[in-house]
């Protein structure tokens, strides 16, 4: 076996892998519009896709009109990957609304193909928010 794959033998087993705490591991990046509409629906949905060893993820979902996601990290289980968040105020306020926004994600994951993972989920907070399975665009074309 490879040392890289042992590497991640170790962080399957370690269960947390954090952008901030691994330095540039995965290469997470995140990015979020603005709140663009008062969200009257507060059900999320999501989607991705892997691309050779890269990731994207989108999560469009309703949160506070006041704060906005951050702190990204990457958990890694069994079959499945968890994008988990914050959802933090940077003024301090919180306000009595609800508003949508789209979050994206890219990461990079050595050798993805190599792993089992089927599903990504999407935390804000520690509750779930939504789910999506993860297509393979090498094995389900460029759809």
């Amino acid at each position: 076996m490879h040392m890289k794959k042992y590497l991640f033998l170790i962080l399957l087993l370690s269960s947390v892998v954090s952008a901030e705490d691994n330095g540039d591991l995965f290469k997470l990046e995140m990015e979020q519009t603005n709140c663009t509409e008062a969200a009257a629906d507060f059900s999320s949905n999501s989607s991705a896709y892997a691309e050779g060893d890269e990731v994207f993820a989108e999560l469009s979902t309703a949160i506070n009109c006041a704060m906005k996601a951050a702190n990204p990290k990457l958990r890694i289980g069994y079959q499945s990957l968890t994008l988990a968040l914050d959802e933090v105020s940077p003024s301090g306020a919180i306000a009595m609304c609800k508003c949508r926004t789209k979050i994206n994600f890219r990461f990079t994951f050595p050798d993805f193909k190599e792993y089992p993972f089927e599903k990504i989920y999407f935390t804000i907070d520690g509750a779930v928010q939504s789910h999506a399975n993860i297509l393979n665009k090498a094995v389900h074309g460029n759809n």
